[in-house]
């Protein structure tokens, strides 16, 4: 049970590592993208070197493997902080949906929203041969 659980722990582990990996860069300009990388490879790396300090304080191994699955349980909540993805959004061709984000974030930003949303988003549309 063991060896299957950390299988698992360490088959998702790749995707939030690119996934957050993705998020950074989304998140951040694009003048900033690769100091927030560097920092948060330095915190990685911080995490890595406590990894045998955790060890050599929680001798029973399982306490240890609580102790490094709790910070993963604070990813739950993601989902609630963090909107999906416009581009994303854009890319499937969700569009309602994006354009539902768009007037999320102009009311956030206290941007006027008088003017015709309806062209900013296209709705779908057949792409037709200009020749």
């Amino acid at each position: 049970m063991f060896s299957t659980l950390r299988f698992f722990e360490g088959f998702c582990l790749a995707g939030i590592v690119l996934s957050l990996y993705a998020l950074r860069i989304e998140l951040c300009p694009p003048g900033h993208r690769f100091m927030i990388t560097m920092v948060a490879s330095f915190i990685e790396m911080a995490g890595q070197f406590l990894m045998p300090g955790l060890a050599a304080l929680c001798r029973d191994w399982q306490v240890l493997q609580a102790v490094i699955i709790c910070p993963f349980l604070l990813m739950l909540f993601y989902w609630v902080i963090f909107p999906e993805s416009l581009r994303w959004l854009m890319a499937t061709q969700q569009f309602e949906a994006s354009k539902e984000l768009i007037l999320q974030f102009s009311h956030k930003n206290r941007m006027s929203t008088e003017s015709d949303i309806k062209g900013v988003v296209p709705v779908p549309c057949v792409f037709r041969d200009i020749s």
